[in-house]
């Protein structure tokens, strides 16, 4: 996630930490933190990221060398939201 604010900026989708720290909903001294090793990346931040810039989230753990998605079906942001009704959840 480090290495990605730079190819980010390399790329031209942020000029600025600012900016990742934002889409991330990330403090930037919190930043800093994750840099010396006294933070981590939370889950949501990653998911954060993957939704706004097309990240592909199996490169950020080493899965693949592909860093952004380009399939316009799997690049459709999904917010799943988790009903109180029962019978929402349940799979047919």
């Amino acid at each position: 996630m480090l290495q990605l604010i730079e190819i980010l900026k390399a790329s031209g989708y942020i000029r600025f930490e600012k900016e990742y720290c934002e889409v991330c909903g990330l403090l930037q001294q919190n930043l800093s933190k994750i840099r010396k090793g006294d933070a981590h990346f939370t889950p949501d931040h990653i998911r954060n990221v993957c939704a706004m810039y097309m990240v592909n989230v199996n490169w950020i753990y080493g899965f693949e060398t592909q860093i952004f998605r380009n399939n316009p079906a799997v690049n459709q942001k999904v917010n799943p939201i988790k009903s109180n009704r029962p019978s929402d959840n349940v799979l047919n």
